[in-house]
């Protein structure tokens, strides 16, 4: 029997749902909860290297759903790693956005597409923004979070005209490669 390899396959549901090869890399979900003292997370990684699926990962994780997504999560380690990190899952509203989709040919059309994609992002969030918290706290946010330390994220309402993009930073001249 030959090994299904994804390739090009950046979906984490899509993934697992087509029953494809995986190397478990769900202890990333561990050590971002276990990560209690940090508010940022920077994942550097060399092309290619599966940056876009692990974030796809997470947020197939962590995202606030009806539909119950354990099925992709059961044979993995963070399933087996307890309750402790069971209880973080699908439990958080998740912003995911990949500028992958947004690629144009022209500034003004990536922008565009960019306007668009925030805009669906904050349709698909409107509850987070109309829930109240209970008085004197805040959402709970993941450990770790800027959320535990004061910080607030605010959803703004669309605009109620276009937005027009700010014009591109000037390039600087290029120093000399042989220095």
């Amino acid at each position: 029997m030959s090994l299904r390899i994804a390739l090009g396959i950046d979906d984490f549901r899509k993934l697992r749902e087509s029953g494809l090869e995986y190397v478990d890399k769900t202890r990333l979900i561990r050590e971002l909860i276990d990560a209690e003292d940090s508010q940022v997370a920077l994942l550097p990684r060399p092309r290619r290297f599966g940056k876009t699926l692990n974030l796809s990962m997470l947020r197939w994780f962590f995202e606030k759903r009806q539909e119950d997504l354990s099925r992709l999560f059961e044979d993995l380690s963070i399933w087996q790693a307890g309750e402790r990190y069971r209880a973080h899952f699908q439990r958080y509203p998740v912003i995911y956005l990949t500028l992958k989709a947004v690629q144009q040919e022209t500034f003004e059309r990536c922008f565009a597409a960019l306007r668009e994609k925030i805009v669906a992002l904050y349709d698909q969030h409107r509850y987070a923004a109309r829930q109240r918290p209970a008085r004197g706290r805040g959402a709970a946010p993941l450990p770790g979070s800027a959320g535990r330390h004061g910080v607030r994220g605010r959803v703004r309402p669309r605009a109620s005209g276009p937005v027009q993009p700010s014009p591109p930073p000037p390039r600087r001249a290029r120093r000399d490669a042989h220095r």
